[in-house]
């Protein structure tokens, strides 16, 4: 999980004043409210809506949800992908991460969403992420990293065959990350 959250926060600091940054900063490591960020949210940059929307994740207060509603429908799909990261570290995160995925048709966010669906693992995602297993490389290998995490979650549940098949299938992808997903 800090590997994922390094790689959050690496990917939208090179842009961002440092005193936008600092702010930033100061009020996420404070565990301000999320309205105190409603400001940045709406930037005109879209490396600082980024940014913001990583700091509303992390705060992990299912309030940051009217904020990450917001900006996953974001026209930058780096906005939108820091976005659906974020909705994975938020509480009552998952409907809105179901409904960006019937919406977002970008590779890189979908894979994110699925990610961020495998964090919140809830056993009637099944299917959904089952499906997702016969898209590109990058969003079958983050639903079966997801499907992993549920069945670490859920010990005690067997996926239905249709979704055992589907991950076996896996391993025929060319891709090595795609194989190491369901290898998970």
């Amino acid at each position: 999980m800090q590997l994922l959250v390094a790689w959050a926060l690496a990917s939208v600091l090179a842009a961002i004043p440092t005193e936008t940054e600092q702010s930033i900063w100061t009020l996420e490591i404070r565990r301000t409210e999320p309205g105190a960020f409603a400001q940045w949210a709406v930037d005109e940059q879209a490396d600082v809506r980024a940014r913001t929307a990583l700091a509303l994740g992390r705060l992990a207060n299912p309030a940051s949800l009217l904020l990450l509603t917001s900006l996953a429908g974001d026209n930058s799909a780096q906005v939108r992908e820091q976005a659906a990261f974020a909705l994975g570290l938020t509480p009552e995160g998952a409907p809105l991460i179901r409904e960006r995925l019937e919406l977002e048709r970008n590779v890189t966010v979908r894979a994110r969403l699925l990610q961020a669906l495998g964090l919140h693992g809830e056993l009637v995602d099944e299917p959904l992420l089952a499906e997702a297993l016969q898209a590109t490389w990058s969003e079958s290998a983050e639903a079966s990293i997801a499907l992993g995490r549920m069945a670490i979650a859920h010990r005690d549940h067997v996926f239905s065959e249709q979704t055992l098949v589907a991950l076996t299938r896996q391993f025929r992808r060319i891709k090595p990350r795609a194989r190491r997903g369901a290898a998970f």
